[in-house]
């Protein structure tokens, strides 16, 4: 069982657009999606958890210590 993290966007418009009905719906699905994806790539990233929230790959990872790796292409290959 988990809890599910609620991601929101909104957006402004003027009335000459919102008159626009047709464009509308398709402008503000546009938009939010765009929104939305952004801020659930961040999260996803730099979440910090909790109640509703994602818990993200920093908060989740442990910095990576090379064993025997000397030079930078040597740590990445490590990795």
């Amino acid at each position: 069982t988990t809890t599910v993290a609620t991601i929101a966007a909104h957006t402004s418009m003027s009335t000459q657009l919102v008159q626009d009905v047709a464009e509308v719906s398709r402008l503000v699905d546009q938009v939010l999606r765009v929104k939305v994806l952004a801020r659930l790539e961040h999260l996803l990233i730099n979440g910090t958890g909790g109640q509703g929230s994602i818990d993200g790959l920093i908060s989740q990872s442990e910095p990576f210590t090379p064993s025997d790796a000397v030079t930078d292409a040597d740590i990445i290959g490590e990795a």
